[in-house]
């Protein structure tokens, strides 16, 4: 798994992650689900040349961190 903090709330819920767009060397493998930390139901996300969008849950709006947890085969 790979883990990912944002320390922030996105304005519209909806988390951008650059560095792990389609195309990336970073992660070049491919995203099969992604997770809050702390919880098991998955979250819905967009991967694209721009990057991976995950809309992030309403329950956690507020805090100081959103951790995720982003699972794939061949994630680095």
């Amino acid at each position: 798994a790979l883990y990912a903090i944002a320390l922030g709330w996105p304005k519209d819920g909806v988390l951008r992650i650059a560095a792990l767009a389609q195309d990336s060397s970073l992660a070049p493998g491919v995203i099969e689900r992604v997770e809050a930390l702390g919880s098991t139901d998955p979250l819905a996300f967009k991967r694209s040349s721009k990057g991976l969008e995950v809309r992030v849950p309403e329950g956690l709006a507020g805090t100081i961190a959103v951790a995720l947890k982003i699972r794939g085969n061949g994630l680095v």
